[in-house]
């Protein structure tokens, strides 16, 4: 005997009928009207499509995703809030934290428009609060405004990279664009403006817009520009037909006083000193007055000048005087065919780094072991 499987009875759906409690209920879906037009809809869809996850992923994918979900979150909070973010140079922020260097904040500049272009945000870069505003023609009579609750984004992207011929460079990591997303999103916002206080490394490439915008910043007052000329002149110099050679020795000398000369640096420059073209034309600037003086008098072919200078940051008290040279010897940088700097930072040294930088002037930076 052979039994078959006789086929299921098709049944309706059942769109409504009454529960054991006696209750009427309905299967039907209602769509909601206008539902696709609502502002409130329209939020909904965005958000569940960026919930939008790919099978097969390692922890790793997963895990980079959720990061990228989350700073894509606080960019779109940050557009909405809003309309321009500003670094800010002055002497202190928050009553506590020192200014670094020109050179620095200059480099952090550049970070700035950089990120803020990559996301659609605008940029103002602001030097009106310190000292140095009074050598720059645009903020001429104009009065400084300090802002007492600016924060500083500590991360400075540094990776230094010193080749075989102790050649320095930097390598840049751009996870720091997420931990600038999350120091934004921690600070206040006066009137749509957020103010920072960043000197991180931009990329490797400056784009020349970026670059026009800071020479607009630095374009130095009348009075500057004419000691810069006085000096060419009184060092027999041509504008563009002199090499730099830039000695960043450091802190120990420019801000407490302390001239030793180490002996192996010493013997470096000496070195790289004996090995110049004498047909080239050399100018010798230096935050250390002892060395200028032993290399000046070794080597008698490269002009140089005894101005006292000045840092721009770290606390110090700002004399006039000191602050104007050493505006004159920022502005000289602009000038030269090329630079060749030393430094005995691994970092390098941001003074001459970023004035050749904006004014794509060709530029070398060595490592003083």
């Amino acid at each position: 005997m052979q039994f078959t499987k006789s086929l299921a009875k098709q049944r309706n759906p059942v769109n409504s009928a009454t529960n054991n409690m006696g209750q009427h209920y309905s299967n039907v879906r209602v769509p909601i009207k206008n539902y696709n037009t609502t502002q409130v809809a329209n939020r909904i869809d965005k958000q569940m499509s960026s919930l939008y996850v790919p099978l097969r992923l390692t922890y790793q994918e997963v895990e980079e995703l959720i990061i990228k979900q989350r700073f894509d979150y606080l960019l779109k909070l940050l557009h909405l809030k809003t309309q321009v973010i500003e670094n800010v140079y002055q002497e202190r922020y928050n009553y506590q934290v020192n200014a670094s260097g020109l050179g620095d904040f200059i480099r952090g500049s550049y970070f700035l428009m950089e990120f803020c272009d990559n996301n659609n945000i605008n940029y103002n870069i602001n030097i009106l609060n310190h000292p140095i505003s009074q050598f720059l023609e645009i903020y001429e009579n104009q009065q400084p405004l300090i802002y007492n609750n600016v924060n500083k984004f500590e991360l400075r992207n540094y990776n230094p990279d010193i080749s075989e011929d102790d050649i320095i460079s930097n390598i840049y990591d751009p996870l720091i664009n997420h931990s600038f997303i999350w120091y934004l999103s921690k600070q206040p916002i006066f009137q749509k403006k957020l103010y920072v206080y960043t000197i991180s490394f931009p990329s490797d490439k400056i784009s020349e817009k970026h670059k026009e915008y800071m020479r607009r910043i630095l374009t130095p007052s009348k009075s500057i520009a004419l000691l810069v000329d006085n000096t060419l002149a009184e060092l027999g110099l041509i504008k563009k037909q002199f090499t730099i050679i830039h000695l960043r020795y450091g802190d120990d000398f420019l801000i407490k006083n302390i001239e030793d000369i180490n002996k192996s640096p010493l013997e470096m420059l000496e070195s790289t000193f004996d090995s110049l073209d004498l047909t080239q034309t050399y100018l010798l600037i230096s935050d250390n007055t002892a060395i200028k003086n032993i290399l000046a008098s070794k080597y008698p072919f490269i002009k140089t000048h005894f101005n006292d200078i000045s840092h721009t940051g770290e606390g110090l008290h700002l004399e006039t005087e000191k602050l104007q040279n050493t505006m004159i010897d920022f502005n000289l940088f602009s000038h030269a065919a090329n630079v060749i700097a030393f430094s005995t930072y691994r970092h390098g040294t941001g003074f001459s780094k970023w004035s050749t930088e904006t004014y794509s002037v060709p530029y070398s930076c060595r490592f003083l072991w």
